[in-house]
């Protein structure tokens, strides 16, 4: 990138407009198969389990969003398989802040039980811990 001049706010906003554009390019590589790598993807339950809910509703919500911009799972067979940060957006949208950020706290503890699983059965996984320790 050049320089930032404050003096020409024409440049600064096509430097923005530049940066958003590599941002939204970027964004639209990431695959499930980086999701599953990452452990960002939960099956119904876990996600239910994780959002204090019942697993019913996290499928009622899945079938809801499919057919949007931010669907919350995808649909395989017979098992949603749920995006654990658009879940923390629904969560957020459907009740407020305070349960998105508890449901953020359930998330972390989730990621760190399942790499200590992992680590206990001596799984050696690339990408096993996720940034499940530094946190969504």
């Amino acid at each position: 990138m050049t320089d930032l001049r404050d003096d020409d706010p024409e440049h600064l906003a096509e430097m923005l407009e530049a940066a958003a554009a590599m941002v939204r390019h970027r964004s639209k590589r990431r695959t499930w198969i980086d999701q599953f790598r990452n452990d960002e993807v939960l099956v119904a339950s876990a996600a239910a389990l994780v959002a204090g809910v019942d697993p019913e509703t996290i499928r009622r919500w899945c079938a809801a969003t499919a057919d949007t911009d931010r669907p919350l799972g995808y649909r395989v067979a017979d098992l949603w398989l749920v995006d654990a940060f658009e879940l923390l957006h629904q969560i957020e949208k459907r009740r407020d802040l305070h349960a998105r950020r508890r449901v953020e706290t359930e998330l972390k503890a989730y990621w760190a039980e399942r790499a200590q699983a992992r680590r206990s059965q001596g799984l050696c996984l690339d990408v096993v811990t996720r940034r499940e320790v530094e946190g969504a």
